[in-house]
């Protein structure tokens, strides 16, 4: 792909498609499996600012999903159940919610029993977080290393349970 910017840049500089390119290339590497997460602040359920670098030193499930989604809402007992399982041998989530309506938003957290660090931008897929990190659809995951670093990305259930067994001891 690099080499493949570089010759449209080269021949193409002034046209959309290099600069199309070059974005979605950027934008693969920068969520690519063994890349440093992409830093990010976003607000929580009490409007306060919280950014990802406060997650250092943690194995961190960062979970893109809304309040309108079934197939996120279904995960969430798991989710609830594995964070209340491994919250204390250095694992934590944050969820970063793709919603528009802040009312929608915070009681499905209530409802589904997220006692963990929610954030949302309320923009919908057009957040700068949703936007960072490409999600295009939700459920949308990616687990962290207690370095920031992606080692696992869109685990749900079973996969996620025997990823964090393995890493946790």
């Amino acid at each position: 792909m690099d080499q493949m910017v570089s010759i449209y840049k080269k021949k193409y500089p002034k046209y959309d498609l290099t600069r199309q390119l070059v974005n979605k290339v950027n934008a693969t590497k920068r969520i690519a499996m063994g890349a440093i997460a992409p830093g990010f602040v976003s607000t929580d359920t009490a409007g306060k600012k919280i950014g990802l670098k406060g997650f250092r030193g943690k194995y961190t499930f960062v979970e893109f999903w809304a309040s309108w989604c079934p197939p996120c809402r279904e995960e969430s007992p798991t989710l609830v159940r594995l964070y209340n399982a491994y919250k204390g041998k250095g694992f934590t989530i944050i969820s970063v919610s793709i919603d528009k309506n802040t009312t929608l938003w915070k009681n499905a957290i209530r409802k589904d029993g997220y006692t963990w660090e929610n954030v949302c931008d309320l923009n919908g897929y057009g957040g700068p977080t949703a936007a960072l990190y490409t999600v295009t659809a939700i459920p949308n995951s990616f687990l962290l290393d207690k370095n920031g670093r992606i080692i696992a990305k869109n685990l749900r259930g079973k996969e996620l349970e025997s990823k964090l067994a393995a890493l946790v001891k």
